[in-house]
Formats: C-alpha cells, sequence, structure tokens
C-alpha cells in the first residue's frame, strides 16, 4: 500500500513521459490535463530510497510559466520615454496559453506531500524550478519541496542508480 503522494514536475512533457516511463515499469495510468494538449499526468507507484513507495503523479511544464511585462501604463508605444522603462516596475503573469498547465501543479499539490521538481540543472531550470514551486504552494502551502539531479533521462541512469533520485537541494532563485 503506497505511502506519500509525490508530484513530480518535469521542465517538458517528453522527460516528464520518458522518466514515468522508467520508474513505473510500464504500470502506469496516463490523463490528459484540461486545456492543454500536450501536458500530461502519468499517474504510478514507486518505491523512493527515501520515502518508501509512494503514490506519483508525474507531470510537466512547457519551459516558464510566468512571463515580465510592463504595467498596462507603459503598453503603448508614446506613453513615456524609453529611459523611463529601465526604472519602472514590472509585473509577473502567468501566460495565457500556460494558465491550464499552472493549474494543474495546483490542483495536484493539494493532494500531495511533497514536490519533486525535475528541471535541467542550469540557471534556467533553477528558475522554472522557482515558478514551479511557487504554483504548488498555492494549492498546498506545505508542501515539502525538493529537487531531482539527473544528467539524462536514459533507463540504466534512472533505475540502476536510485541514489540520483535521493540527492536534493533547496530550489532557489539564481540571478
Amino acid at each position: 500500500m503506497p505511502g506519500q503522494k509525490i508530484l513530480c514536475v518535469a521542465e517538458k512533457p517528453a522527460i516528464a513521459k520518458a522518466v514515468a516511463q522508467h520508474l513505473a515499469g510500464g504500470q502506469l495510468a496516463t490523463h490528459s490535463i484540461r486545456g492543454n494538449p500536450y501536458v500530461k499526468n502519468y499517474q504510478f507507484t514507486y518505491n523512493f530510497p527515501i520515502w518508501g513507495n509512494c503514490e506519483v503523479v508525474m507531470t510537466s511544464v512547457l519551459g516558464h510559466l510566468t512571463g515580465l511585462d510592463f504595467d498596462t501604463k507603459y503598453k503603448k508605444w508614446m506613453s513615456c520615454p524609453p529611459g523611463q522603462l529601465f526604472e519602472c516596475e514590472t509585473v509577473e503573469t502567468i501566460d495565457v496559453d500556460k494558465k491550464p498547465v499552472a493549474e494543474n501543479i495546483t490542483q495536484q499539490a493539494r493532494h500531495s506531500q511533497i514536490l519533486f521538481i525535475w528541471t535541467d540543472c542550469d540557471r534556467e531550470g533553477e528558475h522554472i524550478g522557482m515558478e514551479v514551486r511557487t504554483q504548488a504552494l498555492k494549492g498546498n502551502s506545505r508542501i515539502t519541496v525538493k529537487r531531482a539531479r539527473f544528467s539524462n533521462t536514459e533507463k540504466t541512469t534512472l533505475c540502476r542508480r536510485p541514489e540520483i533520485l535521493s540527492i536534493s537541494m533547496n530550489v532557489k532563485p539564481m540571478l
């Protein structure tokens, strides 16, 4: 009987699918999310070395969830001198086409104890991980956040070396 529920979020749909298939050993259920034909939720059970036998939902984002823009008063070409844009505040928004993806993460996090982020180990991946973390915390403010460190999604790497799955770090913004 599975214990904790873990939400895994990858940076791209192809990575989510590959990791889910390898960890699940082919025993998984696939569900489409409403509003986006590319992102799927893969459900399976996996015995993590540090958490034991767990229910897992593996899903993904499509790169960045958010974008930065200027306040609406600066949106017209002639609204201000161009130099003023260097000093004005920006507004972070969820891109319209990414809202279903963000809502999926928030919804799945409501029922999960752990968020396991599977993004690239570079600055962009760290930033995307922060965006995923922010969305998950909207659904569950007490969710534990962990970070997968992996170099490829080959089955031999993911399944023969499970210690890779147990390595985690705090997700933090890198500027």
